[in-house]
């Protein structure tokens, strides 16, 4: 791979290794490139971050030879100046890994593995540092078991998120939280309050969610349907006894795909696909009920998860089927902007756009709400 020499770990290493590099901002020079890997298995970079500490990286990994510092040393060359909080793979066919490198890609802080006895999935991808430094790292568990010695971590299936410091260096005091259910983003919110951090996924009737039986209004204290969506907010010590939690759907299948904060108003936009005649709170809506067998959905929700007079939903389809895949909220007007693709020959206010009809199926769509 190009421009590895005089990375962190300058020479691949297993059957399929990871890779990070940097590049100028005009993309003509390559500055530094390096490996991510182990010996005995492959790796996959899935997120990026940086901050002053360095580059945060985070991917999976069945790599699980890490041992005494050594030529066996995953990852391959890199000798840590710290010991790490989890330097053993934790078991079953997959562990994530987080790396902390300078920001020239030349010298490592820290490695560590993340998991237990079974498979630990990269699903909401997206490293969050906040403003203090400390570093959030999400994923789907199916772990059963304790390692409360080594991590502090009772692995239980579900959404996790677990807090590190800026250097990575956990100890087992350092807060997590598992929720039963699906995790689909997280996502660090400006805005003071209670809350400033979320979760978004899906669970179904019954799920364990945090808050949920806290006596809190929120918007919706059940599930609806087969698989709903859910929204946890937590304080940045992702403390318990001050979640909330809140089921969003209607009496048929809805998938939440992404979910962003508004600049001004500090509400929560959650984009999503759905089956369900009823989701919740689409009276007065741009689009209040549905077109087609499965259309996407934008809720909005206070920062606090309540229901005020402004909190309102709308779908969004045609004829056929819609697959919503990004939001986006300009900070100018206000807008709220969406974009997937679709099967559907009849998306409303289509006429006179840039590209009126259908080419073919499916074709991509963009659409903005005022």
């Amino acid at each position: 791979f190009p421009g590895t020499t005089g990375g962190a770990q300058p020479d691949n290493a297993g059957a399929f290794d990871a890779f990070v590099a940097r590049l100028s901002a005009d993309l003509t020079t390559l500055h530094q490139a390096t490996y991510l890997g182990g010996y005995s298995g492959s790796e996959v970079t899935v997120s990026l971050a940086i901050n002053d500490e360095g580059v945060y990286v985070k991917g999976r990994t069945n790599s699980g030879n890490r041992g005494a510092i050594d030529d066996d040393n995953w990852p391959a060359n890199l000798m840590n100046p710290v010991v790490p909080p989890q330097a053993e793979f934790g078991g079953g066919i997959e562990d994530l890994f987080v790396a902390l490198l300078d920001k020239e890609l030349t010298r490592p802080t820290m490695v560590t593995y993340l998991g237990g006895d079974g498979v630990e999935e990269t699903k909401g991808s997206r490293i969050v540092v906040n403003s203090k430094g400390d570093v959030y790292i999400s994923g789907q568990t199916s772990s059963d078991g304790s390692s409360v010695e080594k991590t502090g971590i009772s692995w239980t299936p579900g959404a996790f998120v677990v807090r590190y410091p800026s250097n990575l260096s956990r100890t087992t005091t350092d807060p997590y939280t598992i929720v039963g259910g699906g995790l689909t983003d997280v996502l660090y919110h400006s805005a003071t309050g209670n809350h400033s951090l979320y979760i978004l996924g899906t669970a179904g009737k019954g799920s364990t969610l945090p808050g949920l039986n806290s006596g809190k209004a929120v918007l919706q204290p059940e599930a609806a349907g087969g698989v709903d969506a859910f929204i946890s907010g937590f304080d940045a010590d992702l403390t318990l006894a001050t979640a909330t939690s809140t089921y969003l759907g209607g009496t048929g299948n809805d998938t939440p795909l992404e979910f962003v904060e508004h600049p001004s108003s500090g509400d929560l936009y959650v984009l999503g696909q759905t089956d369900s005649l009823d989701f919740p709170r689409t009276a007065g809506g741009a689009r209040p009920s549905n077109a087609g067998p499965i259309d996407a959905f934008v809720a909005r929700l206070t920062a606090d998860l309540t229901t005020p007079a402004a909190s309102l939903s709308t779908y969004f389809g045609g004829a056929e089927n819609e697959s919503p895949s990004a939001i986006a909220i300009d900070a100018d007007t206000g807008d709220v902007l969406i974009a997937g693709a679709t099967f559907s020959p009849d998306l409303p206010r289509t006429g006179s756009r840039a590209q009126p009809t259908m080419i073919s199926e499916p074709d991509g769509f963009v659409a903005v709400s005022y």
